[in-house]
């Protein structure tokens, strides 16, 4: 191996390194987000605490567009919240909105990556996470909300509107 093939090599090596660690360190709400797998609504007439913090982020008192029964009932939709809620925890401003599709106006359009905002159409509304990883035609999603949890989930990428990044955020 020659003087400039060690160099390309390591200049390799180097670029690999700092793609993996802005996958690791450039999107902490993704982070946030996989310490929150296993949250989950409480059945019945009881309400899930942390399903309330999430959707507290949404609650009109905070310049969102739930009200406080919505904003009290871990019945509602909550994958927006739970998205809001785990940028917040990052110190980045979310829509603060309830509904999935008000991502498709934040931010800016990114590549697909580790951390993106992913935006999917379903009927009569949208659903909302972060992109762990995609295989296939399938986008695996950390998200609220998804069999009533968060959880790690699969979605046809048929049903992908948008990947969405924090403006600012590299």
């Amino acid at each position: 191996m020659t003087v400039s093939d060690h160099i390309v090599a390591a200049q390799l090596a180097l670029s690999q390194a700092q793609y993996e660690l802005d996958q690791e360190h450039h999107a902490p709400w993704y982070n946030t987000a996989l310490g929150e797998v296993g949250v989950a609504e409480l059945p019945g007439e009881k309400h899930s605490e942390r399903v309330l913090e999430y959707l507290a982020t949404c609650h009109r008192k905070r310049g969102g567009n739930l009200g406080t029964w919505a904003a009290g009932r871990d019945e509602t939709a909550w994958c927006s919240a739970f998205v809001n809620w785990c940028l917040q925890r990052a110190g980045v401003k979310g829509t603060r909105h309830a509904a999935a599709r008000s991502y498709t106006a934040w931010g800016r359009e990114t590549i697909p990556r580790k951390g993106a905002i992913v935006v999917l159409k379903r009927d009569g509304g949208g659903h909302v996470g972060f992109l762990d990883r995609r295989e296939g035609d399938q986008l695996y999603i950390i998200g609220g909300n998804q069999s009533n949890r968060v959880s790690v989930a699969a979605y046809p990428d048929s049903r992908l509107l948008d990947y969405r990044w924090p403006t600012g955020v590299r």
